[in-house]
């Protein structure tokens, strides 16, 4: 996607603990110390971003165009805070855009420099440092990416996915009833066309996309070879998170309970 042209835009954000529970929100910046809540990253992977103040006054202090400032940022200017936010399965959950124009904007999961959390953010114990991790800090950060909605190379991931997908497990209806060792041949193919997709996905959520999908066809034989422990274990694998092996083991063993 080099040849792409994107837009980037730091989101920040400082907490404090509350009887002992972390609180975030770019209400609890420090003005003059912090950096803005939003900074347009302006650069490319190549030679580096800089990052500048999304907010550019006119005329009076404190006075901005807020029809083109809505275009430049991925979050309604309203929005603050919440608990459900910090609970959400994802960054993008809670930031569903208002506007046709703000739809493109994506957090970005996968960070070469840093771990990051489900909701894309990183976590450290002062904006200017260099070193970021996935959790535990004062301060967090992260980035959106909004892709131009009228390049015509370009198809959004989510869009791309459900039809390559809808197109390949189609197939998994095809097996054949001629003998039993048969079906458990073709029940193992079926699993590792399953395992292959899920290791290609790049997030959580996807995968779930993906499998509810794929349970639509699988039968009661596959779901028990999907069951076995070293099968189990390899799909397992390819979650990120505990709490997404969590729901698909609760969700495999509801389905063959049922």
């Amino acid at each position: 996607m080099q040849s792409v042209d994107h837009e980037r835009v730091a989101e920040h954000q400082r907490g404090i603990c509350l009887f002992g529970y972390p609180i975030f929100s770019e209400k609890f910046l420090f003005p003059g110390v912090d950096p803005s809540r939003f900074l347009a990253l302006i650069g490319n992977d190549q030679d580096g971003f800089k990052a500048l103040p999304v907010m550019y006054t006119h005329g009076n202090r404190g006075n901005f165009n807020r029809k083109n400032l809505q275009k430049m940022i991925p979050v309604p200017l309203d929005e603050s805070t919440t608990e459900d936010e910090m609970n959400a399965p994802n960054g993008l959950d809670n930031h569903r855009p208002g506007t046709r124009e703000e739809d493109n904007w994506y957090v970005i999961m996968d960070n070469a420099h840093a771990d990051v959390d489900d909701q894309g953010w990183m976590y450290s114990w002062s904006f200017r440092s260099k070193h970021w991790k996935g959790k535990s800090g004062f301060v967090r950060k992260r980035v959106w990416i909004r892709l131009p909605p009228t390049t015509s190379e370009l198809v959004r991931l989510d869009e791309q996915h459900s039809r390559a997908k809808r197109a390949d497990v189609s197939h998994l209806d095809t097996r054949s009833d001629s003998s039993s060792e048969e079906d458990w041949r073709d029940a193992a193919d079926e699993l590792n066309f399953v395992l292959r997709e899920l290791k290609s996905c790049k997030l959580d959520r996807e995968r779930f996309q993906f499998l509810e999908t794929a349970f639509q066809t699988l039968s009661k034989k596959d779901l028990e070879m999907l069951a076995k422990p070293k099968t189990l274990f390899a799909v397992l694998e390819t979650f990120q998170f505990n709490t997404s092996k969590e729901k698909f083991h609760k969700d495999l063993m509801s389905r063959l309970s049922s």
